[in-house]
């Protein structure tokens, strides 16, 4: 009979690590994914020269991949365009088994 709850419980344990282990790995690629579509809108504004239009649908893009992007054009006092622009993507970071539920925010200068 002893062997028999070890047994049950090595199973339960494993399953238990196994998930945890899947839900951190889930999270870590979550947070991979953000950091690179962060990048890419960062990357698409850079090289529209901050169009208005491009900001627009990457903003809308980000919303798609259920991200919130927010861009800050900064435009100097002697030029008629913005220079560079400063984003920032925040994002749900979970890992399900430990109860972590979070909400990060990542920048980009460009």
């Amino acid at each position: 009979m002893e062997t028999i709850v070890k047994a049950f419980l090595g199973v339960f344990f494993t399953l238990t690590i196994c998930c945890l282990g899947i839900g951190i790995i889930r999270a870590s690629t979550d947070a991979r994914n953000a950091d690179a579509s962060l990048a890419a809108y960062a990357e698409r504004i850079g090289c529209s020269n901050y169009a208005p239009d491009v900001v627009e649908a990457c903003i809308e893009d980000a919303k798609d991949e259920g991200y919130d992007l927010d861009v800050r054009l900064i435009q100097p006092d002697d030029r008629d365009s913005a220079s560079h622009a400063a984003l920032s993507l925040r994002y749900h970071f979970r890992v399900p088994l430990i109860m972590i539920d979070s909400i990060k925010t990542i920048s980009a200068d460009v």
